[in-house]
């Protein structure tokens, strides 16, 4: 007896029979279905996703997504600023490949450290193509080397795994240039990628703070073989095809790279599980008590002013295009860094970094471009995971920015960001904040530094200091204290409608804006 089943990426299998005596399995064979495989691009100039727009659906020549890939974002980075920092891979139907629109240019520049690198993605090849003799795995037998440079963060360093465990991790950590591959589930599943590693430098899979995740299988050809990190790192002995497959979570952010090195690429497969889809409420006015929630449709009801900073703390972790479609596209979020007191103010530092998108508990500044009237958002296929609002400790011992999932009170002292104007506001006596919330808390209420300190609030631009000092602060002028808050003087970007739109003109979107006086263009 043959049985034939067509099998889906993802799905387990079983064979029984009903009574059966001396039942015998002779044997099976696996032929792959090419056209669901996904196999890299074939660029020559490369598009990158139009900001803030969601990717092209994704089909095969059938009409079909390829297994899985209805429910995951794939995109390649290697890009310097944020509106090149990612770019969606799309189904060409008319050449049956992957591939990209041509767009722009086939590469881009960028200074590290005073020395220009380039990144310029490879063509796909196939493996029969190279003199390496590679045993390739499950079919899959053409790849791309990569972008010519290792993965870095956004200064230029390669990847800390000890900074991921550290009590404060950060989105900064994360490559954002060179040779690394992003993913964005929408649903829990399993991710299984196909990889071109090289010897010795360890690869990793992190998620949205940082962290290592653990690969739950792995193979590799050419009888290679694996060392398995304490950290969730893997190094091979020699240049091999490998295989990871790795659990995720819908509405984290997990991104694929080697340190120090060039990973190639073959393709993934993804397999959503069929867990329920769960409804939850989250609200600023009545608070949230935590409780755990896989594969979750949030309604998040919390006022937010457009085009302005608002504070906000929420139990899930947002992806870049799910921060877009609720916040608009050019949405930004900022991270709280420390208090520095080295000047003549004392200044609260916020980071704004490539990747815009939320980590679960963490407390951060959000300005949204646009928001509901009814202040209500529908947030699809999020994983509610982080028990409690955290606080995010201030490296000088001044002021820790803490999260709030319920109404807390804050002390004398505290500053917070006013619900409708995204002033900084000091405090002289005791008050309640609601939910989905942060404010800054003084440290020691008996220090004369903390106790008599009438913060500003500033960002520090996206550049090649991993912690600007006062003189960074200084010069982008960004203070919004309570005596330059009401005075038309702060110095920015701002629009032709006179919206304020930060300092930092690599992240701003294409068109007309004034500065110091002057209009400038951003093409």
């Amino acid at each position: 007896m043959v049985i034939v089943i067509d099998a889906e990426a993802g799905e387990e299998y079983y064979i029984w029979m009903y009574k059966a005596e001396n039942f015998a399995l002779g044997g099976f064979t696996f032929d792959v279905d090419e056209s669901q495989l996904f196999t890299p691009w074939k660029p020559v100039v490369h598009r990158q996703i139009e900001f803030g727009k969601s990717p092209q659906k994704m089909e095969n020549a059938d009409g079909n997504a390829p297994s899985g890939v209805e429910d995951i974002t794939f995109m390649y980075g290697g890009w310097t600023n944020h509106p090149n920092a990612v770019k969606a891979a799309t189904w060409n139907d008319t050449e049956k490949t992957w591939g990209f629109n041509d767009n722009g240019t086939a590469n881009t520049t960028y200074t590290v450290n005073t020395e220009t690198k380039t990144d310029k993605w490879e063509e796909v090849k196939p493996e029969s193509g190279t003199t390496d003799n590679l045993k390739t795995l499950d079919g899959y037998t053409k790849f791309t080397s990569g972008c010519g440079q290792a993965p870095t963060n956004q200064y230029g360093k390669a990847y800390n795994p000890t900074q991921a465990s550290s009590a404060n991790p950060s989105v900064a950590n994360i490559p954002c240039r060179g040779t690394y591959y992003k993913f964005e589930p929408a649903k829990d599943g399993t991710l299984n990628v196909y990889v071109r590693q090289a010897a010795n430098n360890p690869l990793f899979l992190v998620d949205e703070t940082g962290k290592p995740q653990k690969s739950i299988d792995y193979k590799a050809g050419n009888d290679a073989t694996f060392t398995e990190g304490t950290d969730a790192s893997y190094k091979i002995n020699k240049l091999a095809a490998c295989q990871y497959g790795f659990d995720v979570k819908a509405g984290k952010t997990y991104v694929l790279f080697q340190n120090n090195e060039q990973l190639g690429f073959y393709g993934f497969t993804f397999g959503a599980s069929s867990t329920e889809a769960t409804t939850v409420n989250i609200s600023q006015a009545n608070g949230y008590t935590y409780e755990a929630k896989d594969n979750a449709m949030v309604t998040l009801t919390k006022p937010l002013k457009a085009n302005v900073w608002n504070a906000i703390c929420l139990p899930f972790s947002m992806t870049e295009q799910q921060v877009r479609n609720t916040f608009g596209e050019d949405a930004r979020i900022a991270e709280f860094k420390k208090v520095d007191n080295s000047g003549n103010k004392a200044v609260a530092l916020f980071g704004m970094h490539y990747y815009q998108l939320i980590t679960a508990g963490k407390p951060c500044l959000i300005k949204p471009s646009q928001v509901n009237e009814n202040d209500t958002y529908t947030i699809k296929g999020v994983t509610i995971d982080a028990e409690q609002a955290l606080t995010i400790e201030d490296s000088n011992k001044m002021f820790n920015f803490v999260g709030t999932y319920a109404s807390t009170n804050m002390p004398v002292n505290s500053h917070f960001l006013g619900s409708t104007d995204g002033k900084l506001y000091y405090i002289t006596k005791a008050k309640d904040i609601s939910g989905l919330k942060a404010f800054l808390k003084p440290v020691d209420n008996t220090s004369a530094s903390t106790g008599n300190a009438k913060l500003s609030i500033a960002f520090d631009k996206t550049d090649n200091s991993p912690d600007n000092n006062t003189t960074g602060i200084e010069a982008i002028k960004d203070y919004m204290d309570q005596d330059a808050a009401n005075s038309s003087a702060n110095k920015g970007i701002y629009n032709i409608n006179g919206q304020f739109m930060g300092t930092n003109p690599a992240i701003l979107p294409q068109g007309i804006y004034v500065k110091d006086g002057k209009k400038f263009i951003v093409k």
